[in-house]
């Protein structure tokens, strides 16, 4: 294979679908990834060390998945570009999620939430998903007071739990 440029996945196992720890990994995700002043971005794309840095909760409903992917520039080693995301993270770690991008992430969350509710085809499905996964298809109003309710606490102590010096899949 003529692979041009290398990619690291790491996949952690996390929390269930509609759960607390769900709702504060999927903000996890997007403070560690989700703009261009997120500690990824900075640290992999504004330093030109990669092309592409993301993270992603996969939600299931037995249980979930934290995913973390670099594409790393060519000729990159790949052990040199998970020491730089594990020193990123160390140094995330040290100030934690701001109230900046708390606020973000509810702002993008609504955002997203009225979009969907906006045509006929996202209230049905938001309605058909609700009924499927929790039993309640009008189980929106939980969905929303669970994410609304995330803290700066909450996103740390996920991180801690189930990112920080644990098992993945590399």
């Amino acid at each position: 294979d003529n692979v041009k440029f290398p990619m690291i996945s790491l996949a952690y196992p996390s929390a269930p679908l509609n759960t607390a720890d769900d709702a504060a990994l999927d903000v996890l995700s997007e403070v560690l990834s989700g703009s261009q002043g997120s500690p990824l971005y900075k640290g992999f794309i504004e330093s030109k060390k990669a092309v592409m840095a993301n993270t992603f909760q996969y939600s299931r409903e037995l249980a979930g998945q934290f995913q973390i992917m670099i594409r790393a520039n060519q000729g990159t080693p790949l052990a040199e570009t998970e020491k730089e995301l594990r020193k990123i993270l160390d140094e995330w770690e040290l100030t934690g999620p701001s109230d900046d991008d708390i606020a973000r992430f509810r702002a993008g969350y609504q955002s997203d939430l009225y979009n969907r509710l906006s045509t006929v085809q996202g209230k049905g499905a938001i309605l058909a998903s609700n009924f499927t996964l929790a039993k309640n298809a009008n189980n929106l109003k939980e969905e929303y007071k669970r994410y609304m309710s995330v803290t700066k606490e909450d996103v740390l102590r996920v991180y801690k739990t189930y990112i920080k010096n644990k098992a993945a899949v590399i």
